[in-house]
């Protein structure tokens, strides 16, 4: 069998019958190809940043927020900077001072900006919730939430329908959604029906089955008649 078939079939094996094991291999080869993309830039800017000092958001909505020296994917340097997703600080900042929501449900959280960074804005006066299916994401997560001296950060795996309509407080509760695509299936109000009750931020991936402009669409028409619609 050609190489490329075998491994198609062994990733398909994977997803049916260990797909936890499939989520770790994932993992393992995710932090393998940020650290080779990403590693050495990194240690040069941490040493201009924080000179024989911690880490520490420099600017934005978690501003003074400490971090870790770990990422799941991607470059950390704009989460240090706070320059992270900056067309969101005023969406945030938001959140911050008016909404202020009594629970945050944080899925596809990675390892923590924004959970953490709830988390310890909103202090006691939240419950966040996230989800990674990435047990190194989750390790992340409770190491920053451990550094920042957080302790209304509820750290979990899966996130389904049941699970929201389980934790949304109607009114009082901000989802935030960013799970690569999968945001087709699980932001679904005729099955999660709390949804319409709920501030939500969501980020909309393209997948294999779906184009951009497609689900745009479809989530205007699942949530027109229950949200104002902000598209950033």
């Amino acid at each position: 069998l050609a190489p490329s078939f075998m491994k198609n079939w062994i990733k398909s094996a994977l997803s049916r019958l260990a797909p936890r094991a499939k989520d770790a291999i994932t993992s393992y080869n995710n932090m393998k190809l940020s650290r080779r993309m990403h590693s050495a830039t990194q240690r040069q800017i941490k040493d201009l940043l924080y000179p024989g000092s911690e880490a520490r958001v420099i600017a934005g909505p978690f501003a003074g927020m400490r971090y870790i020296d770990a990422i799941v994917w991607g470059p950390i340097t704009p989460k240090w900077l706070g320059t992270y997703e900056k067309e969101l600080w005023s969406i945030i900042d938001q959140i911050l001072t008016t909404i202020r929501p009594k629970v945050v449900i944080d899925v596809g959280a990675a390892e923590g900006y924004y959970a953490v960074g709830l988390a310890y804005q909103l202090a006691s006066q939240s419950q966040v919730f996230s989800y990674d299916l990435d047990h190194r994401a989750r390790s992340y997560q409770k190491q920053l939430a451990e550094l920042n001296g957080v302790n209304n950060l509820n750290i979990k795996t899966l996130c389904n329908h049941a699970e929201l309509n389980t934790r949304i407080i109607s009114g009082e509760t901000l989802v935030i959604c960013d799970i690569e695509g999968g945001e087709h299936d699980l932001l679904n109000p005729i099955i999660a029906t709390q949804l319409t009750k709920t501030n939500i931020l969501v980020e909309l991936h393209t997948t294999k089955s779906v184009d951009l402009p497609t689900l745009y669409k479809l989530m205007i028409e699942r949530f027109s008649a229950t949200h104002t619609i902000q598209t950033i």
